[in-house]
């Protein structure tokens, strides 16, 4: 069953999934994926899932028994992002704590709580981006700008160095915190959801952990034995075509409750 409803493991009201919808050509295969590897991996650890959709798409035919909540349709990557969040965080009939999910992150062993995570000061984070081989910085990335400014804008609310959430895993929000902090960032402002958690978060700082994606076919193996919490994220091209793609699929070969009947 989807959920469970009710109170969880340690008492607390259950938090909803929140997942923003990002079209694919492929019937959207792998939020179908990440549902099943929840499903069978967190069963009794949420209430309701929940998919941030434009005004303009579709959910895919097979998705069912879930909520929908509609959000502005931005242009840029960062902006859609900011407009589904904001929408979820100020939709009330999503719960006053929620997991902000992707499409692309699967849960390959069994949690009893949603663990907050971090890769150390997000200053050092953008500095080891700047001195790989292919530099990642603010000035050729819009995604490592976006990074950047928002550090910049906690550090001036007080939040200092902030920890950096780029580890391609879920958070588990305040919803009320998490809106007010989105009504305080200035607009227009280049903005990483992950980077406002020291303000809006609802699971403490977290450990440090590694980085779960896997971009290029051999990280696959490197990332599966470094696991030091049981994530996996994949790019689209790795998962349909790289080896991640195929072990995610033959773990969990079993539909779950939100997929149609056949």
């Amino acid at each position: 069953m989807p959920g469970s409803g009710g109170v969880g493991r340690n008492g607390s009201a259950l938090p909803d999934l929140v997942y923003p919808l990002k079209p694919t050509g492929d019937g959207c295969e792998e939020l179908r994926y990440s549902l099943r590897s929840i499903e069978a991996h967190a069963a009794g650890l949420f209430r309701k899932v929940w998919i941030v959709i434009d005004r303009a798409a579709n959910l895919p035919e097979w998705l069912t028994n879930v909520g929908v909540i509609e959000a502005s349709d931005p242009r840029g990557r960062t902006e859609d992002v900011r407009a589904k969040v904001t929408a979820a965080a100020t939709d009330r009939r999503v719960a006053s704590r929620f997991v902000w999910m992707y499409d692309d992150v699967f849960l390959v062993g069994p949690i009893t709580e949603w663990a907050a995570f971090h890769m150390g000061p997000t200053s050092g984070y953008l500095e080891r981006l700047a001195r790989l081989p292919r530099p990642i910085t603010p000035a050729n990335s819009a995604w490592a700008r976006a990074v950047a400014d928002t550090a910049a804008w906690m550090a001036e609310q007080g939040y200092g160095d902030v920890l950096c959430r780029q580890g391609h895993r879920p958070l588990l929000w305040d919803r009320e915190r998490l809106a007010a902090t989105l009504a305080e960032y200035p607009a227009g402002r280049p903005m990483d959801v992950q980077g406002l958690y020291d303000a809006a978060g609802a699971a403490g700082e977290g450990e440090r952990g590694t980085n779960a994606k896997v971009t290029f076919e051999d990280d696959f193996l490197s990332k599966l034995a470094a696991l030091d919490i049981p994530w996996l994220s994949s790019s689209d091209r790795s998962f349909r075509e790289g080896m991640i793609g195929g072990y995610i699929r033959g773990m969990f070969r079993t539909p779950s409750g939100f997929e149609k009947a056949v």
